[in-house]
């Protein structure tokens, strides 16, 4: 038996192993597992695996098993979440990057200028909470000049992204905790110093140049990887759905053992 001062907690199985991890490090989701998790679930099986993730979260399962040339089938209730995992998942053209850049400037550009009107701020509960006067200005201005911004498919997945890393940065919320919480207004974190010394279209800039390289690192063809909105409940009662899946699945799936017993559980 393991001493208690021998006990440590493995951060490397947490989504903080993530944080830097090209494009697995695109936004955080705290309660999410890391990488290397589902790395030495495949890494049990042969080559060729068609992988089913019914609970998919951020992506990370589809976008580890489609990097190692395997398939990928991944269902999830939360549209953002969807959004974000065929996001991840995509193939992207040598040009992006350049084309993402450009368009970034330009939607800083008239965030400056102010020559949009702001979007509407979210319906959210004692906002003020969330993002100080000025955090939401520039986000509020930001987000229409995206908007309003010619870019359109990819390009435009690509601003949401680094706008979605900007928004968490620049928000009240405190992530030394798994269960939510805002810091004090002396906290002397981090984020706390990003709010009062850092521009934030320097910082929106700099979060757009870390998701673009994860975007033009080597990925598998899109066509390795679909992503599903819904309950696994939902395509069941699709036969030929569901009789395909189990028929071509060998699932290493690190969030179910059992296909038909996660279906059940949802179900319940």
């Amino acid at each position: 038996m393991r001493e208690a001062g021998q006990l440590r907690q493995r951060t490397d199985y947490t989504q903080a192993f993530n944080a830097k991890t090209g494009r697995h490090g695109w936004l955080r989701l705290t309660p999410a597992y890391s990488v290397k998790v589902v790395e030495e679930v495949i890494s049990r099986y042969g080559e060729g695996l068609n992988v089913l993730d019914p609970f998919c979260g951020t992506g990370t399962t589809a976008l580890c098993a489609v990097a190692r040339g395997h398939r990928a089938t991944t269902v999830d209730i939360n549209p953002f979440l969807v959004w974000l995992a065929r996001a991840k998942t995509s193939g992207y053209s040598p040009t992006l990057p350049a084309e993402t850049k450009a368009a970034g400037l330009e939607a800083i550009g008239a965030t400056r200028r102010k020559t949009l009107a702001p979007a509407p701020a979210p319906d959210i509960h004692r906002i003020e909470r969330w993002w100080s006067e000025t955090a939401m200005r520039f986000l509020c201005r930001l987000k229409a000049a995206i908007l309003a911004s010619a870019a359109d498919g990819a390009v435009r997945d690509l601003l949401h992204v680094a706008f979605c890393r900007t928004l968490i940065k620049l928000s009240n919320a405190a992530f030394n905790h798994q269960s939510m919480s805002f810091k004090d207004a002396d906290s002397p974190c981090p984020q706390g110093r990003l709010q009062m010394d850092l521009d934030p279209s320097a910082l929106f800039l700099d979060d757009l140049r870390f998701v673009l390289r994860g975007a033009t690192a080597r990925s598998a063809s899109p066509q390795s990887s679909r992503t599903m909105r819904g309950t696994c409940c939902e395509f069941r009662e699709s036969a030929s759905t569901w009789w395909r899946l189990r028929r071509r699945m060998r699932t290493a799936c690190p969030t179910s053992a059992s296909f038909d017993r996660t279906c059940t559980g949802l179900a319940i």
